[in-house]
Protein backbone atom coordinates (compact mmCIF):
# COMPACT_ATOMS: atom_id res chain seq x y z
CA UNK A 1 0.00 0.00 0.00
CA UNK A 2 1.37 3.39 -0.95
CA UNK A 3 1.68 6.26 1.52
CA UNK A 4 1.69 8.82 -1.30
CA UNK A 5 -0.92 11.53 -1.04
CA UNK A 6 -2.13 12.98 -4.31
CA UNK A 7 -3.74 16.36 -4.64
CA UNK A 8 -5.46 18.11 -7.48
CA UNK A 9 -3.30 20.66 -9.34
CA UNK A 10 -5.27 23.57 -7.86
CA UNK A 11 -5.19 22.24 -4.27
CA UNK A 12 -3.20 25.28 -3.09
CA UNK A 13 -4.74 27.87 -5.39
CA UNK A 14 -6.43 29.65 -2.48
CA UNK A 15 -3.18 30.23 -0.53
CA UNK A 16 -2.24 33.91 -0.53
CA UNK A 17 1.13 35.58 -0.19
CA UNK A 18 -0.02 36.84 3.21
CA UNK A 19 -0.72 33.26 4.30
CA UNK A 20 2.78 32.18 3.30
CA UNK A 21 4.35 35.18 5.04
CA UNK A 22 2.35 34.49 8.23
CA UNK A 23 3.38 30.83 8.28
CA UNK A 24 6.99 31.81 7.62
CA UNK A 25 6.93 34.24 10.54
CA UNK A 26 5.40 31.61 12.83
CA UNK A 27 7.98 29.07 11.71
CA UNK A 28 10.82 31.50 12.47
CA UNK A 29 9.41 32.18 15.95
CA UNK A 30 9.06 28.46 16.65
CA UNK A 31 12.58 27.80 15.40
CA UNK A 32 14.01 30.58 17.59
CA UNK A 33 12.17 29.26 20.64
CA UNK A 34 13.44 25.71 20.14
CA UNK A 35 16.98 26.88 19.34
CA UNK A 36 17.01 28.78 22.65
CA UNK A 37 16.73 25.41 24.42
CA UNK A 38 18.59 23.12 22.01
CA UNK A 39 21.89 24.85 21.36
CA UNK A 40 24.15 24.17 18.39
CA UNK A 41 21.73 21.92 16.52
CA UNK A 42 20.20 24.35 13.98
CA UNK A 43 19.86 21.79 11.17
CA UNK A 44 18.28 19.24 13.52
CA UNK A 45 15.79 21.84 14.75
CA UNK A 46 14.91 22.88 11.19
CA UNK A 47 14.46 19.30 10.00
CA UNK A 48 12.37 18.44 13.05
CA UNK A 49 10.03 21.39 12.50
CA UNK A 50 9.71 20.53 8.81
CA UNK A 51 8.92 16.93 9.76
CA UNK A 52 6.19 18.13 12.12
CA UNK A 53 4.70 20.37 9.43
CA UNK A 54 4.82 17.50 6.93
CA UNK A 55 2.71 15.33 9.21
CA UNK A 56 5.64 13.29 10.52
CA UNK A 57 7.13 12.30 7.18
CA UNK A 58 10.70 13.33 6.38
CA UNK A 59 11.29 14.21 2.77
CA UNK A 60 15.06 13.96 2.99
CA UNK A 61 17.27 11.32 4.50
CA UNK A 62 20.59 12.08 6.12
CA UNK A 63 23.43 9.63 6.10
CA UNK A 64 24.96 8.81 9.45
CA UNK A 65 28.33 10.45 10.01
CA UNK A 66 31.27 8.16 10.49
CA UNK A 67 33.24 8.82 13.68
Amino acid sequence: MSDTITQSPDAHADVSVEDVERVSEQMNKAKAAVEAVILGQRSVVEESLITLLAGGHRSSHRRARSR
